[in-house]
């Protein structure tokens, strides 16, 4: 046990729980777990759809992203359950709003102060391609909104901008099929 009451009720907790969940669940748990990644996490900014944040959510724990930040400017996040199937129990959603600041530089900020290196995903000319993305640094990716991307806040405040190449007329991707792009590229390397 730790020093940390809390990680003693949580054992405790979690020993009582044990005895009504078969071995074979405990061992799928286990594996699934061991699995979890906190070195690249997703941020979304202020999105208007729920079920595109929801989808993103599933896209992350079917990847096994551990963490999402999400930060709340002019829309509050809600899970779609029916979206996430079950994914929002097993994923750690971070929420910043600040009505009096920036939850922008909060979320920047806290991922800094863990060691992230914080990218914007943007179509913009100066921006990298995923492949120019170092896989072996811990990496925060931020998806803007549906309709204006990442905002101009973010711009500037991110390390640095990234972006999917397009080989079509299309300029972007629905955010949901960006997030598991650029999560399955990054599980992948």
């Amino acid at each position: 046990m730790g020093s940390n009451p809390q990680e003693n009720i949580d054992q405790g907790l979690i020993e009582y729980l044990g005895q009504y969940i078969t071995d074979h669940k405990k061992k799928v748990m286990e594996d699934v777990l061991s699995k979890r990644t906190r070195f690249f996490t997703v941020v979304l900014e202020d999105i208007f759809k729920p079920h595109n944040a929801s989808a993103v959510l599933r896209t992350c724990d079917c990847f096994g992203i551990q963490d999402v930040h999400v930060i709340e400017k002019t829309k509050e996040y809600k899970i779609n359950p029916f979206v996430t199937r079950g994914a929002s129990q097993w994923v750690d959603l971070k929420k910043y709003y600040n009505p009096d600041g920036s939850g922008v530089k909060d979320c920047f900020s806290h991922l800094r102060k863990n060691g992230y290196k914080i990218y914007a995903t943007s179509p913009e000319a100066n921006s990298k391609t995923i492949e120019e993305i170092n896989p072996n640094e811990k990496l925060a990716l931020v998806f803007g909104n549906e309709h204006e991307g990442v905002s101009e806040e973010v711009i500037q405040n991110a390390d640095a901008l990234v972006h999917i190449p397009m080989l079509g007329f299309t300029e972007s991707f629905n955010i949901s099929v960006a997030a598991s792009i650029f999560t399955s590229f990054n599980s992948t390397c």
